[in-house]
């Protein structure tokens, strides 16, 4: 895969910069930008910070809290301008891929290169090295997995 795939937030950064240089509607200065984000909280903190420097440009900005189909959706239909975040090239991969051509995927902005996401045991449990070990001591953890 090319390092196009590797994006995490270019595609919203470009977006947001492309945006504050268009000129707008007759809203405020600028024009007026939907902004979406995930309940996630880097999402969050990206659509207000952006919100804040985009308004300070003389933008109206509105702000929107999705689930992640539907802010994919929304941005490939028209309904959002810009969105936060998108995980790629794995997490939200099968997102983009519908609706790569209706989507601008850049090289700018990668924030978390090189991250990973999925399931791994601490190196403070003894007895259990595996993702399979757990299944040994279901009672311990009362059948349950908890998210820190």
């Amino acid at each position: 895969m090319s390092r196009r795939k590797n994006v995490l937030f270019g595609v919203i950064l470009t977006s947001a910069f492309s945006l504050a240089a268009c000129g707008g509607d007759n809203t405020g200065e600028g024009g007026s930008i939907t902004i979406g984000h995930t309940t996630y909280s880097d999402g969050t903190a990206f659509a207000y910070v952006w919100k804040q420097l985009l308004e300070e440009q003389g933008y109206d900005v509105d702000i929107t809290t999705f689930e992640k189909a539907f802010l994919f959706e929304g941005t490939s239909n028209g309904d959002l301008d810009v969105a936060f975040p998108a995980w790629l090239p794995f997490t939200d991969q099968s997102y983009v891929s519908k609706d790569t051509d209706e989507m601008e995927i850049s090289e700018e902005g990668i924030m978390y290169e090189g991250a990973h996401n999925g399931l791994v045991v601490p190196s403070y449990m003894e007895d259990i090295n595996s993702i399979s070990d757990l299944v040994d001591h279901i009672d311990e953890f009362d059948a349950k997995i908890a998210w820190n």
